[in-house]
This record gives structure tokens, sequence and C-alpha cells, in this order.
């Protein structure tokens, strides 16, 4: 999830990204995935310290811990999404009213929890849809700016770009553009789809829409893997309540 913005103008442009592409963290050990791993006989291979150490384990003894790396923050298999979205989330997407950019990565390995920690599940939402529900609640507590909200979804695979909302958009160019005001240059996907959105439920079910054209196939360890890289952006556009009736 990424945020980037200028905020000193009187018509002030916010842009968020949110971006799914992995994660480190393993969904909860009563996940069916999990299930069919420890049918076949597999055990667990690392764990954390609490303090952020990670190091190797075995099921022989599994309470010892050789430290092999350390991190400021760890967060283990029993992690749920609500926590993944405190320490991550909401720091990323908190200053996007103000302008502040942010980006949220996650990457891993097949199976290692991609879609389940940027996605999650109706009972325990993954961090994009708390973003996007915490984004919007923060527009309708800022009364004194006019927002709009469009959003674009891309996925690259073997290589190439392609539009997740509009599936016959495949291999799409990317350039370089330089920013209003003379604030540099930023990458421009050319031809991307971007929608409009108003509220929390439009934004996810264009989301779903994107999510549905994935290109997924069966792997030994999950039955519907992902297998492209998915992002999903938000550009959060506003100006001062006062002048909405003029051009931002």
């Amino acid at each position: 999830m990424q945020c980037s913005s200028h905020h000193p103008a009187p018509f002030t442009t916010f842009n968020t990204t949110l971006t799914t592409t992995c994660s480190t963290r393993r969904p909860g050990c009563c996940s069916l995935d999990s299930d069919k791993e420890r049918g076949r006989g597999d055990n667990a291979v690392w764990a954390t310290d609490g303090s952020g150490g990670v190091g190797l384990t075995s099921a022989h003894a599994p309470d010892i811990i050789n430290i092999k790396y350390a991190y400021d923050l760890v967060l283990n298999t029993t992690a749920s999404n609500a926590q993944v979205f405190e320490h991550v989330g909401r720091p990323a997407v908190a200053p996007v009213v103000q302008g502040v950019s942010g980006t949220v990565f996650a990457y891993g390995v097949t199976s290692s929890g991609k879609t389940h920690t940027m996605m999650g599940t109706p009972a325990d939402p993954g961090v994009v849809p708390r973003a996007i529900a915490v984004l919007f609640e923060m527009i309708s507590h800022t009364p004194d700016r006019v927002f709009t909200v469009t959003c674009s979804m891309m996925e690259i695979y073997c290589e190439m770009l392609n539009d997740l909302l509009d599936p016959s958009k495949l291999n799409l160019d990317v350039q370089e553009r330089e920013l209003p005001g003379g604030r540099g240059m930023a990458m421009h996907v050319k031809n991307l789809t971007e929608g409009r959105v108003a509220s929390a439920d439009a934004a996810l079910a264009l989301i779903q829409q994107g999510l549905d054209n994935r290109k997924v196939g069966t792997t030994a360890y999950n039955d519907q893997s992902s297998r492209s890289h998915t992002l999903c952006r938000f550009l959060v556009e506003s100006c001062p309540a006062s002048s909405s009736s003029g051009s931002a």
C-alpha cells in the first residue's frame, strides 16, 4: 500500500496505492493449507522468540530456536490480520488525507500467506479491505475537503503488465511522467483502467472484479495459488470544500 502527495498547495492531490504482492507470514494454523501440509507429515522449521528473532527449530525440540535473523518486528503464525494491519497498515494509510505517501509491500514464497494477509476472509479481512475502510472513514471525518477516489488494478505475469479491471488490455507500457509543480518524475502505466469509487463497498466490489481476473493455479501447497504479482492502486485527490466548485 502506497500513498504519495503534495500537501502545501491549495488544491492538494493525494495518491494512495494498495499493492499486493506477497507475504512472509503464514495463515492461521487452522487453515486448510496447513491441514494439508500436516497430513503429509510436514513440520515447522522456523520460529520466532517473541523479541524480533527468527531461527530454525525442529519437531524434536520445538522449544529450542537457533536464532539466525533479527528484525524490528516479527508476527508469528497466530497473529490475526487485525494485528498485522495495526502494525504495518494503519501507519501507512492514516496520513493519506494530509498528503503523506506510504506503501505496504508484502512478499513470500508459494503458500506463505500472500493473499490471506493482504485480502483475508470475511471473518478476518486483510490489509487491503481494512485500509480501504480506514481511508473512507478518514474522508468522512474531513468535512473541510472534497475528495475524489479512483482505483486501478494490475498484475505482473510472465514479465508482462496486464490490466485486471479490463482483461483485454495486456502487456501495457510503463512510461516515466513528470509530476505537476516540478515535483520530480513518476511511473505511469499507459491505458490502465481507473474506476471512480465513492465508498468502501464500491471499492471492494471493484477489487473483487480485478481479483476474479487474476492468473491462478494449483500447487502442492495451495489449490488456488496466485501465479502473478498483483498491484492495487488508489488515487485520492482533494481540494478545499470552499473551492469544490472550481477546478482542482
